[in-house]
């Protein structure tokens, strides 16, 4: 096995759970997702919708992340394009680049893309 010569792991939430099927969870050491709260805060619902120029009239389903093969992010532009034909419903990207391999193809579906620089609320 590949894991045997390897003493820990440093690995996000979700791959520590992957990792754990494998390995001792002892062996893994948790890297939390650092948020900074004093940027990243809730505000309400109307004011965001609001600062962003974003329909009161539809359902938002938001992504956050990059556009990529391993976040499957085909997957969901293709369950948004369908789902947005039975439901009054809009994609939102956060954070994706231009240069994400699906951006494209999410901008010709009809997402709405804001990157980090462009959100203060």
């Amino acid at each position: 096995m590949v894991f045997q010569n390897v003493d820990y792991f440093i690995a996000s939430y979700a791959e520590e759970y992957y990792l754990s099927k494998f390995i001792k969870r002892d062996n893994i050491i948790p890297l939390p997702t650092p948020t900074d709260f004093e940027v990243f805060r809730p505000v309400k619902k109307e004011a965001a919708r609001k600062r962003l120029n974003l329909p009161k009239d539809k359902k938002i389903l938001i992504y956050t992340g990059h556009l990529n093969k391993l976040r499957a992010c085909d997957v969901i532009i293709g369950s948004f394009q369908k789902l947005k034909k039975m439901y009054n419903l809009i994609l939102m990207i956060v954070g994706a680049s231009p240069d994400d391999i699906y951006y494209k193809k999410a901008k010709k579906a009809g997402a709405t893309t804001i990157g980090f620089s462009n959100i203060h609320i």
